[in-house]
């Protein structure tokens, strides 16, 4: 079957694009100075120099969860993350395709007043939802994003339109939309599969 958006539609599955890492073992030594850092216990020094670059990604991630656990979040329950989504999606419709920038600045005002305050309830159920659950700074999933995995699509679809020649052709709301939707929850499966193996991780 033809698509009918072109190579667009395959970047729907999003593969790898943002998904989570699970946390480092709560015993590792960059962890453990993370913490003692956030408390108070040791001065701070040099944040990437002593440890290799992804322990210290690790550590940096690890510092800003155990000095702002209020802000840790979780993906909330299904019954939420639907509505959520559902409310995401009208305003994805009410947005659409635009046709100039009169277009694009007589939707912009309604669709920001839609927008920022969704983005907010969705921020209080995602904290709400890591207080439920019990999320600490050291099993806190870490994000991590696909940049190794999109450049291949990206290059691929810039030359397909480059070999094709004349403008790309303009994506429906539908196709966006459902890039949001198999986002969003591609990120919920991977943030409860790192979360579920950093928990089995510090019963051992």
């Amino acid at each position: 079957m033809a698509l009918r958006y072109g190579m667009a539609e395959l970047l729907i599955v999003q593969p790898g694009v943002l998904t989570y890492a699970t946390a480092p073992p709560a015993h590792a030594p960059h962890v453990g100075q993370a913490l003692a850092w956030a408390a108070g216990e040791e001065p701070r020094h040099e944040m990437f120099g002593d440890v290799g670059r992804r322990e210290a990604h690790e550590r940096i991630t690890i510092l800003g969860h155990a000095q702002h656990p209020e802000r840790l979040t979780a993906p909330p329950p299904l019954g939420i993350e639907l509505a959520l989504s559902a409310a995401e999606l009208l305003i994805a419709a009410l947005a659409g395709p635009t046709r100039g920038w009169r277009s694009f600045l007589l939707r912009l005002p309604p669709v920001a007043a839609a927008s920022l305050p969704l983005g907010i309830v969705r921020r209080r159920a995602e904290r709400a939802s890591a207080r439920r659950l019990g999320v600490t700074a050291t099993t806190a999933p870490h994000l991590r994003y696909g940049f190794s995995v999109m450049l291949p699509f990206v290059t691929a679809t810039t030359l397909h339109r480059l070999l094709r020649g004349g403008p790309p052709p303009r994506s429906a709301w539908t196709i966006e939309a459902a890039t949001k939707v198999v986002g969003r929850f591609n990120q919920r499966r991977a943030w409860k599969r790192a979360y579920a193996a950093a928990l089995s991780a510090s019963q051992d």
